[in-house]
């Protein structure tokens, strides 16, 4: 499957060494994903239960497949697993024979260990999205690192109850696009998960119960992340696909409900691929002359009250706005103007909490 021109990236995780993952079983589900257009792979070298010396071969094995795909194959690492390689930062020559393309120093590693990672050149270092301070930043930026276009990847939470909020992936997201940086983070698998826990390996702890591609979705809509990674050692390509389907547009989905029988004229605008114009306390308005264009007259239908997450179109007694789609914030009074023509669903409403003037979304009508 040919690569999208969208901006936006997806990649899988592959845990190397671990009995409890066998890499046999691994292989397909990878190269499945490679074949969807994944363009990150990642590992870790620093679980307890990880045979080092097997983790380096099976690593060799991944990397013979990231490299034919054209995809970046990185690892977690602590100092102790560094260590263990016979490694320091300022020499990562065992691990790039693993067949590596970055690191991602986890925990216990300095400013100047980073740099020395950076500055080494042998492997490209991935920051920690979540941690790494800005003074860090600066540091690095201090010492002649370039960080523009370096990635940096959120942390993900085995245990359930630990995981980051919406607000951190965006905050965080702010300081670093500041410096540059590319951002991942991680959506958990409904599919195969990892152990111990066996409790996902999400980033944002209010997605690690939904379907991958609904968290992606929301994490896209962020603007604060640039990938989404299926956390959990999967197996389910199915989970890959809509993963990859979610990461190949930029267009925000979401899901609703019809609200009686719409009109022709009505019709044309809800199937539409709206923008977003503005954001206002009490609704977010689209601004899409092509649609209102298409339907020149709204007739007055269904001008009942508007709960928040209402659907509405304005009809032909509303002059020039006549065909503008709103979607309602607050709940609004009914208003004869208007004509309300569906809801968005629960599980979508954050959606349209995170649309950003210039957002372009589309609804996925449920019924």
């Amino acid at each position: 499957m040919p690569q999208s021109d969208s901006s936006r990236r997806f990649g899988v995780c592959v845990f190397a060494g671990v009995e409890e993952h066998p890499l046999a079983e691994a292989l397909p589900y990878l190269d499945a994903a490679l074949l969807r257009g994944a363009t990150l792979v990642m590992t870790s070298l620093h679980l307890p239960e990880m045979d080092l010396r097997r983790a380096a071969d099976e690593c060799r094995q991944i990397a013979e497949r990231t490299r034919a795909a054209n995809a970046m194959f990185l690892a977690d690492v602590s100092p102790r697993a560094l260590d263990m390689l016979g490694a320091t930062p300022a020499d990562l020559s065992t691990l790039a024979s693993m067949g590596l393309d970055g690191v991602r120093p986890d925990y216990g590693f300095s400013p100047a260990d980073l740099a020395a990672i950076a500055l080494g050149r042998q492997l490209a270092l991935v920051l920690n999205a979540t941690d790494t301070e800005e003074r860090v930043l600066a540091t690095l930026a201090d010492r002649g690192c370039a960080l523009a276009g370096t990635w940096a990847f959120h942390n993900y939470y085995p245990r359930p109850e630990t995981g980051i909020d919406l607000a951190t992936v965006i905050q965080r997201g702010a300081v670093l696009r500041r410096h540059g940086l590319q951002i991942a983070a991680f959506a958990a698998s409904h599919g195969r998960r990892r152990g111990p826990v066996f409790g996902g390996l999400p980033s944002v702890e209010d997605l690690r119960e939904i379907p991958c591609a609904a968290a992606a979705e929301v994490l896209f809509a962020t603007h604060a992340v640039d990938a989404v990674l299926l956390g959990d050692p999967s197996l389910d390509i199915a989970e890959a696909d809509r993963l990859a389907s979610v990461s190949e547009r930029e267009v925000v989905q979401i899901r609703a409900e019809r609200d009686g029988t719409a009109s022709r004229q009505e019709q044309e605008v809800m199937e539409a691929v709206h923008r977003c114009w503005s954001v206002a306390p009490y609704l977010v308005r689209t601004g899409n002359p092509a649609a209102r264009s298409a339907a020149p007259a709204i007739p007055r239908r269904n001008t009942v009250d508007r709960p928040a997450y209402s659907i509405t179109i304005d009809n032909d007694q509303y002059s020039r706005f006549a065909g503008t789609l709103h979607v309602t914030r607050r709940a609004l009074p009914a208003d004869d103007r208007v004509n309300r023509v569906g809801r968005v669903r629960p599980a979508d409403r954050i959606l349209v909490d995170l649309l950003q003037p210039g957002d372009r979304f589309q609804f996925v009508w449920m019924g």
